[in-house]
């Protein structure tokens, strides 16, 4: 369903026709900038499914219109092709549905058959999505880390009421909760990985007791502690990561023409720096499962131990098992360039916000890259951490 709705932006009073298409979530926002004065604006709307309505709010820089302005449509899952971003009358997510379609006949995945329209709404109510899932898994990890078991496991109860059967502790809800993020083609990072693991736990079980033994009393809660921030950063920009999120989950790549509508660049510029922070520290867990798998100590390297490992380049972090594809395939997501621009404040929108600007360190070369491969170069990385994660819950517990 697409929303029509005016606005004028506050700052120049030009006028906006904007065609808004409802997605998923209970709330999604939308950034653009002013088709005249080319200040930022923001909308935001609250879906309400069980009545089959929306609001929408003026959030920033904008106010109510009355009169039909510059055209924008605006989607929360899908990007758009540049020369529809304007046009009235277009339905921009029809030309994405096919492809998604097609991966799933190629999975076998089915869509479940109801006998009646109230039937099909009842399940599409009660199947929530990963954002409305996320506060629930944030309210419960907080809680477990203060130590707050009861009312962790309180709050955890309403994870997927009535479909999930596992306990209700943070382990068992974030696992089940990093394979939804990864479903359906990203399952594979965690899959192989888990495999490739228990192939080494069978050829090398006292050393695997070694390592268990050692990351959970050793690096366990500081990789927590990172998968947290990076979690909570992600779903407090998700309106923007969503656009590309169900391409990267499908393994879908986005033809050339396409563009991001919703760009809150504010928000998202120093999540891939960041994420990138997380992963390549966490990694020396697969490091180390490579080492065994090697027939050496858990902390013996080829060349080095595993404290001098912990000091060297995080860019070098996954060069230790880049021969072992199972691992290196949850690094290889990994862009030395842009997590520097990211992480050190060098990165910048031109081109009214579709294209990102950055230079790096090495040559200081000046590149750029557009926001809707940023945002899929983001949504990679987050589910990279999803695989390890699960890997690591896996090892864990």
């Amino acid at each position: 369903m697409i929303v029509r709705y005016f606005v004028k932006c506050e700052t120049c009073g030009h006028p906006h026709t904007l065609r808004i298409q409802v997605g998923y979530e209970l709330y999604q926002e939308h950034t653009f900038q002013c088709f005249e004065c080319k200040e930022e604006m923001v909308v935001g709307m609250d879906c309400d499914p069980t009545n089959a309505s929306v609001k929408i709010r003026e959030i920033q820089n904008c106010e109510r219109g009355f009169e039909e302005g510059t055209v924008l449509n605006i989607s929360p899952g899908f990007p758009i092709q540049k020369e529809d971003l304007h046009r009235d009358l277009v339905f921009p997510s029809f030309c994405h549905i096919f492809d998604f379609v097609r991966v799933q006949e190629q999975l076998g995945i089915k869509a479940p058959e109801f006998s009646s329209f109230e039937d099909t709404r009842a399940w599409a109510l009660q199947n929530k999505s990963l954002n409305e899932l996320w506060p629930i898994v944030k309210k419960g990890w907080s809680l477990t880390k203060k130590g707050r078991l009861d009312l962790a496991e309180k709050t955890l109860k309403q994870y997927r009421e009535g479909q999930y059967k596992s306990p209700y502790q943070l382990q068992y809800v974030l696992f089940d909760f990093c394979c939804r993020m990864l479903m359906p083609q990203k399952y594979h990072l965690f899959d192989e990985a888990a495999e490739y693991c228990g192939e080494i736990g069978k050829s090398y079980t006292l050393e695997c007791g070694k390592f268990r033994s050692f990351f959970k009393s050793e690096m366990a809660t500081e990789n927590l502690d990172r998968y947290f921030e990076t979690f909570k950063e992600y779903f407090s920009c998700y309106s923007d990561f969503s656009q590309s999120l169900m391409h990267t989950q499908y393994e879908i790549t986005i033809p050339e023409g396409f563009e991001a509508s919703s760009y809150a660049f504010s928000k998202t510029k120093l999540f891939y720096g960041n994420a990138f922070e997380t992963l390549t520290s966490n990694v020396a867990v697969l490091a180390c499962l490579n080492n065994i798998g090697c027939g050496r100590e858990f902390d013996q390297f080829a060349e080095m131990d595993l404290k001098k490992y912990q000091t060297i380049n995080k860019a070098n972090r996954c060069n230790p098992f880049k021969d072992t594809p199972q691992f290196q395939m949850i690094g290889s997501c990994l862009v030395s360039t842009i997590r520097n621009a990211s992480h050190h404040g060098g990165m910048k929108l031109i081109n009214n916000g579709k294209v990102i600007q950055y230079r790096s360190g090495g040559d200081g070369k000046l590149r750029e890259i557009s926001y809707l491969r940023y945002l899929n170069q983001c949504n990679e990385i987050m589910l990279s951490c999803c695989a390890l994660l699960a890997l690591e819950l896996m090892i864990a517990f």
